[in-house]
């Protein structure tokens, strides 16, 4: 099972790499913010938020943004923070555990997906976009929504039963029921409310939630994941049933790095190794899977089957897989 800093620099490298079927979180930081978050959320009863960033081949997590009391979200600035050049997604919380009950974890909502669609990452092709409710920690990873236009994701809502309808109807049926409801919303009699008048509504709820995500995740071509908050790590499952991109076809002659290739460290190179045109923050380094050196992005678009291909980890991944290479060893599999 690789990790989740791997998967992404894989995409970064390739964006038609494979849809894995697990991804593990190993990051220190990320574990702890994922659990520092829902900690502090459930405590007070808002959501809890902060921007994740791509920085030396690894996620970090930014500050912490604290929704207002009685609100419904949390506002992290991503209209702005969406053109960083290093911000690739965000974290939030949805705290229910203190208004439905312990089986109250709820991933994405529909609202959710307006904002990551409108505020997209500036500068990669994908996005990372978690939810952190109870014990679970849920991920949807976007690819390329520029290309997709708004009328995809409004057309993909229209086909899709909302988890708001799970919610609402009980209490829209009876008017005495709506106004007490309306009275307990957001304080802590809210969970007796829905154990005395309705005491599965959390699973209920929570089980829409994870259909409606699916659903909307398979019609948008994206990838949603769940997984349990552990302090070891987080084991993300991938729930939608859509491979992104399936395993990539074999073709050409299969290359094999010789045993001098070495993975060359960004910051031994200021330069493409073959048009010599200098990297900037948006002009940027892609490693050849084959020789280890560093070029601009025309100077190794191409794709070839490569053994045992370099890593930036250090250990080659063994078997045959399709990856990025440069013009140079591209023509020996020709």
């Amino acid at each position: 099972m690789q990790t989740l800093d791997d998967y992404v620099s894989d995409i970064i490298a390739l964006d038609t790499t494979p849809t894995p079927r697990k991804v593990l979180v190993l990051s220190r930081a990320l574990v702890d913010g994922f659990t520092n978050l829902i900690g502090q959320s459930e405590s007070r009863m808002v959501e809890y938020g902060m921007n994740l960033y791509w920085r030396v081949n690894q996620l970090v997590p930014g500050p912490v943004f604290v929704g207002l009391q009685g609100g419904t979200a949390v506002d992290m600035h991503t209209a702005a923070e969406c053109q960083n050049h290093e911000y690739v997604g965000d974290c939030h919380t949805h705290p229910y555990l203190k208004k439905m009950g312990a089986k109250a974890m709820l991933g994405p909502s529909s609202s959710d997906y307006m904002e990551w669609w409108l505020n997209n990452p500036k500068n990669f092709n994908f996005g990372l976009h978690f939810v952190v409710s109870g014990d679970s920690v849920f991920l949807i990873l976007t690819r390329n929504t520029t290309r997709l236009g708004h009328a995809s994701l409004q057309g993909a809502m229209r086909g899709t039963v909302e988890d708001t309808n799970v919610i609402n109807e009980p209490i829209r049926s009876d008017i005495d029921l709506a106004e007490t409801f309306s009275k307990v919303k957001n304080t802590t009699r809210e969970l007796d409310f829905w154990k005395s008048n309705f005491p599965d509504h959390a699973r209920q709820f929570t089980d829409a939630n994870l259909a409606m995500n699916v659903a909307l995740a398979d019609s948008l071509a994206f990838e949603y994941y769940r997984g349990k908050l552990d302090s070891n790590g987080v084991i993300l499952e991938r729930q939608s049933t859509l491979e992104v991109h399936g395993p990539a076809m074999i073709i050409g002659t299969t290359l094999k790095p010789v045993s001098t290739a070495t993975w060359i460290a960004d910051n031994k190179v200021t330069r493409c190794t073959s048009c010599k045109r200098s990297f900037t923050m948006t002009f940027r380094k892609h490693h050849c899977r084959n020789c280890g050196r560093i070029f601009c992005d025309a100077c190794s678009s191409s794709q070839a089957p490569v053994r045992d291909r370099l890593s930036r980890w250090g250990r080659p991944k063994s078997g045959v897989q399709v990856a990025r290479v440069c013009d140079e060893c591209y023509s020996k599999c020709r």
